[in-house]
């Protein structure tokens, strides 16, 4: 999907659990993958949001698991706006502004810009759409 605006992409995850819904759909399109051990038996869910645990290996994992937003603790709605406003300026943004426009520290921002980078050089750039 494409949005025009930082209040289209707002709109469309309003919440917590549409943001993983939407990562859900993207990772596992054809059935979810336990990212331990690769089964695709029976995966149960957990009670929280996102939570999974495999038949197979017994662990539980989340649509975070081996992922940019693994071990951490920012609401994927957060790192939605990131990726949007990075992707959406032409030259880029800096982590205080980051800052700023998210609600984080700069600190944090720095970190976020820091792994998405890293997606984006496995990706070619910034001209495939992240989310």
């Amino acid at each position: 999907m494409k949005y025009d605006s930082l209040y289209d992409l707002i709109k469309a995850f309003s919440d917590e659990e549409t943001c993983v819904k939407h990562l859900e759909e993207l990772r596992w399109c054809n059935g979810i993958v336990c990212p331990l051990c690769g089964s695709t038996k029976k995966v149960y869910h957990t009670g929280r949001t996102g939570g999974h645990k495999c038949s197979n290996c017994k662990k539980q994992f989340s649509v975070r698991k081996g992922t940019i937003f693994e071990k951490s603790r920012l609401p994927l709605r957060k790192w939605f706006a990131a990726v949007w406003l990075i992707t959406s300026n032409c030259k880029g943004i800096s982590s205080t502004q980051l800052a700023r426009e998210i609600g984080v520290t700069q600190k944090t921002a720095w970190f976020m810009i820091g792994r998405l980078r890293e997606v984006a050089e496995v990706m070619g750039g910034f001209g495939v759409p992240l989310i």
